[in-house]
C-alpha cells in the first residue's frame, strides 16, 4: 500500500549559515536567488502516488508576502536551500550542479493565517534546507556529428528544525500548516544530439543527499487546514532523483545518454503533542516521509544501421522514518489518513529504447533499492471520518525494480533486462491511546484503524522486442525484468526465432513488529472492510515470464520466459495485552497477524507457426515465496458485528507457485510444443497465538 512512487527535489533559496530567529514574519535577511514573490512561485514537485492521483504540492512557500494593497498575512519563512544550477547551452553545455543546502533552525511563537485567495501552493510555517537542483545539459547538434552537454548535479540539503507552539491555519488547496524538509537537489537531464555519423549524448546528472529533516507541534500548538491536499504536518528528508540521459539520433553510431544517480535519503522524525485538524480530501494529519532518490531514465536510441539504448541510473535506500502523537489527530476529508510514517526505497531507473536497422538492444534498468526503518508511537487521540482515511499508518517499502527498454529492427532485436525489487525495511509501531475512523458513522468505508506493513518491491518490467526477418531469418529476445518483455519474430522465408524474457526477482518483506504504548489501546472503526488493526509483512510477487511468437517460412522457434520466484515475507510480532478492539462494518476483522509470501511470476506463453518445422516451448512458472514466523499475544476485547468479520486473524501463508506458459504450435510439416511447468508454492511459517482477550463476534441478520 505504498502511497508514494517518484518524486523529485524542491528548489529554493541560497543560506549560507545555520538560522535561529523567532519575530513577527520568521524572515532572517539572507542573499537571495530571487525577489519575495519569485521565491514564492517557485513550486515543489514532490509527487504522492499516481493511485490517488494527488500532488503533495509546493511545500516551498511562505515568507511575509503581500496579497492585497491594504492587507498583509503573514506566513513563516525559513529558507536555507541551495540555488539551481543553470541550464547549458548549444554543443557540449554542461549543465551547473545545483548549491548545497544551509541548516535552518526556528521555534514560531506567533498566529499565522494563509486565507483561501492566497498565493498557490502557500504553507502557514516552512523550515526548508533542500539542495538545488542541477542544471539540464545543452542539446548538441552539427551536421556530421553531435554532442550533448551532460547534466548537472544535485546538491545535498543541509539539516531542518522546526518548532510550532502557536496557531496555524490554512484555508485553500495545497496550502500546508507546518513544513520541515531536507531533501537533495535532482538531478540535471542529459542534453540529447543529433549527427549524420556520430552523436553522443549527456549522461542525467545525480541526485543530492536527503539532509535530517524533523518537526515539533508543541502541547500548545494547534494547526487547522481546510483545503483539499491540505497537510497538517510535513517531515520530508528524501534524497532527490538522478536526472533522465540524452537521447540520440544518427545514421552512423549514436551512444544515447546514461540516467543519473539518486541521492542518498535522510533520517525524516516529527511529533505533536498539540491539535492537528484538516478538512480537506487527502490532508493527512502527519505526514513523516523518507524515501531513496529513484535512479534516472535511459534515453532511446535511433539509429539507421544498429543501436542501443542507455541504462537507468541506480536508486538509493530510504532513510529511517519515525513520528508520535500524543495529542489530537482529526481529519474530514475521503483519504485523509491521520499519522502517516514511512520509509520508501528508491525506484531504479528505466532503460531505454532503441532502433536500428540491422539491431537493436534495448537498455537495462536497475534494481529498485530498499526500504529503510519506519517507526511510530501514539498514546493521544486520532480520529477520522472520509473512506479509506487510515488512522495510522506505519509503512516500509522496497522500490520497484526499472523497466527494461523496447527494441525493433527488421532483424534481430533484444529487449533490455528490467532488474528487481528491493527490500523492505523494518516496521515498528507502538500503539496505545485512542484510534477512531468512520466516526460519524456515516462513512469510513476502507478507513483501516491501524496499518502496520513491511512490503517488499516489485521487479520492474523487460523490455520488448520485435524483428521481422525479410529474406533470411529474424531473432527476437525479450528482456528479463519482472513481466519478462514478450517477443515477436517474422522470417518471411527461412527461419524465425523468438524468445521471450524472464521475470526478475521481487523484494522480501521486511520484520514487524506491534508493541503496546501507553495503558493500551481502544480502536474503532465504521466502515465496510474497515479492519480495526492489520500487522504484515508480505513479500513482492515475482514477475512474469515474457511471451514469444514466431512465424517462419521453413522453420519457427518461441521459447516462453520463465517466471521469477516471490519474495518472502517478513516475521511479525503482535504483543498488545491491553487492546479494546470494535468494527462494525461488513468484511472488517478486529485483528489480522499474518506474513505472506509472494506468488511465483507465471511461465511465458508461446506461439509458433511455420511452413516446415514449428517448435514451442512454454515458460516455466516461478517459486512462491515462504512466508516466516507469526507470534501474537493478545489482551483486552475485540467485537466485530459484521457480516464475514472475524475476530482475530493470525496465519502464515506462503506464497502460491507461478503457472507454466501454454504453448500454440502449428506447422504443415512437423509440429513440436511443450508446455511450461507450474512451480512450487512457498513454505508457511509457525504460527504461535496466545491470547486472554474477550472476543465476541455478532452477525445480524434481517429476514422478512
Amino acid at each position: 500500500m505504498a502511497l508514494f512512487s517518484r518524486h523529485s527535489a524542491r528548489r529554493g533559496v541560497i543560506g549560507e549559515e545555520p538560522i535561529s530567529a523567532d519575530g513577527p514574519t520568521g524572515i532572517i535577511s539572507q542573499e537571495k536567488t530571487g525577489s519575495a514573490r519569485e521565491i514564492a512561485l517557485r513550486a515543489n514537485r514532490r509527487i504522492l502516488p499516481n493511485r490517488l492521483a494527488l500532488l503533495l504540492g509546493a511545500t516551498a512557500l511562505a515568507g511575509l508576502f503581500p496579497l492585497s494593497s491594504g492587507i498583509v498575512h503573514a506566513q513563516v519563512l525559513i529558507p536555507q536551500n541551495g540555488g539551481n544550477g543553470g541550464n547549458g547551452s548549444g554543443y557540449d553545455g554542461d549543465g551547473g550542479n545545483g548549491g548545497a543546502g544551509g541548516n535552518a533552525v526556528h521555534v514560531n511563537n506567533l498566529d499565522q493565517n494563509v486565507p483561501a485567495p492566497a498565493l498557490p501552493q502557500v504553507s502557514a510555517y516552512d523550515v526548508t534546507a533542500d539542495g538545488g537542483n542541477g542544471g539540464n545539459g545543452g542539446y548538441g547538434t552539427l551536421l556530421l556529428v553531435g554532442n550533448g552537454g551532460e547534466g548537472g548535479n544535485g546538491a545535498a540539503a543541509g539539516s531542518a528544525t522546526a518548532t510550532n507552539t502557536a496557531r496555524l491555519t490554512t484555508a485553500g488547496t495545497l496550502h500546508h500548516g507546518m513544513i520541515a524538509t531536507a531533501t537533495g537537489g535532482r538531478g540535471g537531464n542529459g542534453g540529447g544530439s543529433g549527427g549524420l555519423f556520430f552523436a553522443d549524448e549527456g549522461d542525467g546528472g545525480r541526485g543530492g543527499a536527503g539532509g535530517n529533516a524533523s518537526a515539533t507541534a508543541t502541547v500548545s500548538s494547534i494547526i487547522e487546514t481546510a483545503g483539499a491536499n491540505s497537510i497538517g504536518i510535513v517531515v520530508d528528508a528524501s534524497g532527490g532523483d538522478g536526472g533522465t540521459g540524452g537521447n540520440a539520433v544518427s545514421a552512423g553510431y549514436a551512444n544515447a545518454g546514461e540516467g543519473g544517480n539518486g541521492g542518498h535519503a535522510g533520517t525524516a522524525s516529527g511529533s505533536n503533542a498539540g491539535s492537528v485538524t484538516t478538512f480537506g480530501q487527502f490532508s493527512y494529519g502527519m505526514l513523516i516521509r523518507s524515501a531513496g532518490g529513484k535512479g534516472g531514465d535511459g534515453n532511446k536510441t535511433s539509429v539507421l544501421f544498429a543501436g542501443s539504448g542507455s541504462n537507468g541510473g541506480a536508486a538509493t535506500q530510504g532513510g529511517n522514518a519515525s513520528g508520535d502523537n500524543s495529542g489530537f489527530i482529526t481529519t474530514h476529508g475521503e483519504s485523509a489518513s491521520g499519522l502517516v510514517v514511512q520509509s520508501i526505497g528508491g525506484a531504479g531507473g528505466d532503460g531505454g529504447g532503441a532502433f536500428g536497422l540491422f539491431y537493436a538492444g534495448g537498455g537495462s534498468g536497475t534494481d529498485g533499492n530498499n526500504g529503510g526503518e519506519a517507526r511510530a508511537v501514539n498514546t493521544g487521540r486520532i480520529t477520522t471520518y472520509g473512506a479509506n482515511a487510515i488512522g495510522m499508518l506505519v509503512e516500509s517499502i522496497g522500490g520497484g525494480g526499472g523497466n527494461g527498454g523496447g527494441a525493433g529492427s527488421v532483424f534481430v532485436s533484444t529487449g533490455g533486462k528490467g532488474d528487481g525489487g528491493g527490500n523492505a525495511g523494518a516496521v515498528i509501531a507502538g500503539i496505545g491511546g485512542e484510534i477512531n475512523t468512520g466516526a460519524d458513522d456515516n462513512g469510513g468505508d476502507g478507513a483501516i484503524g491501524v496499518l502496520a506493513q513491511s512490503v517488499g518491491g516489485g521487479g520492474g518490467n523487460g523490455g520488448y522486442a520485435v524483428a521481422i526477418g525479410s529474406s533470411v531469418a529474424a531473432v527476437a529476445i525479450g528482456g528479463g525484468g519482472g513481466n519478462g518483455g514478450y517477443a515477436v519474430a517474422i522470417g518471411s522465408s527461412v527461419a524465425a526465432v523468438a524468445i521471450g524474457g524472464s521475470g526478475a526477482a521481487a523484494g522480501n518483506g521486511g520484520n514487524v513488529t506491534a508493541n503496546q504504548a501507553g495503558n493500551g489501546v481502544i480502536v474503532n472503526t465504521n466502515g465496510r472492510s474497515a479492519i480495526g488493526m492489520l500487522v504484515q509483512s508480505v513479500g513482492g510477487g515475482g514477475g512474469n515470464g515474457g511471451g514469444a511468437i514466431a512465424a517462419g517460412g521453413i522453420a519457427s522457434v518461441a521459447i516462453g520466459g520463465s517466471g521469477s520466484r516471490g519474495g518472502n515475507g517478513g516475521e511479525v510480532r503482535y504483543n498488545i495485552g491491553n487492546a479494546n478492539v470494535t468494527t462494525r462494518g461488513a468484511d472488517s476483522a478486529g485483528v489480522i497477524a499474518q506474513s505472506v509470501g509472494g506468488g511465483g511470476g507465471n511461465g511465458g506463453f508461446t506461439v509458433s507457426v511455420s511452413l516446415g518445422v514449428a517448435v514451442g516451448v512454454g515458460g516455466g512458472g516461478g517459486t512462491g515465496g515462504n512466508a516466516s514466523l507469526v507470534d501474537v499475544t493478545s489482551g483486552g476485547s475485540i467485537e466485530t458485528s459484521g457480516e464475514r468479520s472475524a475476530g482475530f486473524i493470525a496465519q502464515s501463508i506462503g506464497g502460491g507457485g507461478g503457472n507454466g506458459g501454454f504453448n500454440i504450435a502449428g506447422s504443415l510439416g512437423a509440429t513440436i510444443g511443450v508446455g511450461g511447468s507450474g512451480s512450487a508454492g512457498g513454505n508457511a511459517g509457525d504460527v504461535i497465538f496466545r491470547t486472554a482477550a474477550s472476543v465476541v463476534t455478532l452477525t445480524l441478520v434481517l429476514r422478512e
